[in-house]
């Protein structure tokens, strides 16, 4: 009850420090920004809500692939709901700490064993992630000009050790899983072994199979959960860039792309609810470390349009989903 209050708290302390950071830089009220959104044209937002239903296709079409991967035949439909629902669970904790075990949650409501959707999980989590470092820290090389906030690059320095130290664990348990296996078949082997050690040692067993078989894989599906991660990017600099035209902030494509790129990167890694705040201020600085409107006006429309629009579905979805198994214990019907 502690935690849910402390969360509770911290969730509402960064809106409303969000909120009073960014009505500061605009001179204490917001009419700067509204007015250049009353300036899109009806043309403008269509395209606008294109970008974001190719960036959210992209993002269930990994769920899709992996599921695929692993030998369930699960529509792009249930792929989406699951893109919602991460949004969700990723926006009420510090450090996600929910998003895992809610996607799990989802799956095996769907059908998926849990050593399979932990393994996707997991696997979903590092491909995109290696994707958005690879490619912001990349970009940061070709556009000088561009540069994180001291902050934000203090945090980056600490982040960065153990993201590569997840990504070597990973590789590790990908091309050498026989530790594990001889390790939970000599301890399985044991008579005497307690009942909820012998579960836990055997979902260990199949998670680490699933892995290797994911990590493994050949199939042009493994291919495309890359491919679309790249996509992904490149789809949410190019609404990012669609903005900054539309609102008359000039940036050349690479400069873009290194904008955005880690404009995500901070999305995905700040210890922060939701990286609610952080990602918005940071985003408006690598456009014009002058905190203009035009800058606070374009990540604040990019994040409503890449992050928070399906929170609320993704919230009544996983209501439903907790409900529904909770009253019959049974398995959810997804598509």
């Amino acid at each position: 009850m502690l935690r849910k209050a402390l969360f509770t708290i911290i969730l509402f302390a960064t809106v409303w420090i969000t909120y009073s950071t960014i009505k500061y830089f605009n001179g204490g009220d917001f009419s700067q920004v509204l007015s250049l959104y009353k300036g899109i044209s009806a043309a403008k937002w269509g395209w606008l809500l294109l970008g974001a239903a190719v960036f959210y296709f992209f993002e269930a079409a990994r769920y899709w692939a992996l599921l695929r991967l692993a030998g369930f035949q699960k529509s792009l439909t249930f792929g989406l709901w699951l893109t919602f629902a991460s949004h969700f669970a990723a926006t009420l904790t510090p450090m996600g700490e929910l998003l895992h075990p809610v996607l799990v949650l989802l799956m095996v409501a769907g059908g998926v064993p849990v050593s399979a959707a932990i393994a996707v999980t997991a696997v979903r989590s590092l491909y995109i992630t290696f994707w958005i470092c690879l490619v912001a820290f990349g970009s940061l090389r070709f556009s000088p000009e561009v540069h994180l906030p001291s902050a934000v690059s203090t945090g980056m320095a600490v982040a960065t050790p153990a993201l590569i130290l997840v990504g070597l664990l990973f590789i590790a348990l990908v091309l050498f899983p026989g530790a594990i296996f001889r390790l939970t078949e000599r301890q399985l082997s044991r008579e005497n072994l307690p009942g909820y050690l012998r579960s836990f040692l055997g979902g260990l067993q199949r998670t680490t199979q699933t892995l290797c078989s994911l990590g493994r894989s050949i199939s042009p599906l493994n291919l495309f959960c890359h491919v679309s991660s790249v996509l992904t990017i490149l789809v949410y600099a190019a609404i990012g860039y669609f903005i900054a035209t539309e609102f008359g902030v000039l940036l050349s494509p690479l400069k873009s792309l290194a904008v955005f790129s880690n404009s995500l990167m901070i999305a995905y890694l700040a210890p922060v609810p939701g990286a609610i705040g952080v990602t918005e201020l940071a985003t408006s600085y690598l456009i014009n470390p002058n905190m203009t409107s035009e800058g606070i006006g374009i990540s604040l429309l990019l994040r409503v349009i890449s992050w928070y629009a399906p929170i609320i579905p993704g919230g009544i979805l996983l209501a439903l989903a907790v409900r529904k198994k909770t009253l019959s214990e049974k398995q959810l019907s997804f598509p």
